[in-house]
């Protein structure tokens, strides 16, 4: 596997300033003689990159071309089963709302009916009452006769 291959595995800001880093070490190598021997391992932005990627990433695991699209398909998988948990919980709540949609239109027609019945109650006894007002004048001019009389 080579540097851009490995570099297309990670996509975080993070790991690719890291990688970056890395090119850049790479394409500047300066080796070091230690007693003769030419040590490439050494380099100036080597230590300073060993740093930061011991402080920003704990473990680093390259994935094989087919680890990597098994996990997508493990992914896709994943998404697709979710998804359907997600209908499935969505299904059951349109369900509840039209139950309780019937509910409550039964509830407002039941509400009405008994609207209705009050009406008319009313009317009937504000018929009587207009009746007994028009009976108590009636007693009461009467009456009044009645006393002139005497």
């Amino acid at each position: 596997m080579g540097i851009t291959q490995f570099f297309g595995l990670f996509k975080d800001s993070i790991t690719q300033e890291v990688l970056e880093i890395i090119k850049q070490d790479w394409k500047n190598l300066v080796l070091v003689e230690m007693e003769g021997l030419r040590d490439p391992s050494a380099s100036e932005g080597y230590a300073r990159w060993r740093d930061l990627a011991t402080s920003t990433m704990a473990c680093v695991e390259v994935k094989s071309p087919q680890t990597v699209e098994e996990s997508i398909k493990r992914k896709r998988v994943n998404n697709k089963e979710e998804l359907r948990r997600q209908m499935e919980k969505l299904q059951t709540e349109l369900r509840k709302s039209r139950k309780d949609k019937a509910m409550l239109e039964e509830m407002m027609l039941e509400r009405d009916k008994r609207k209705a019945f009050l009406d008319e109650q009313i009317q009937f006894r504000d018929a009587r009452i207009i009746k007994l007002e028009l009976k108590l004048g009636k007693e009461k001019i009467v009456g009044e006769e009645n006393e002139k009389e005497r």
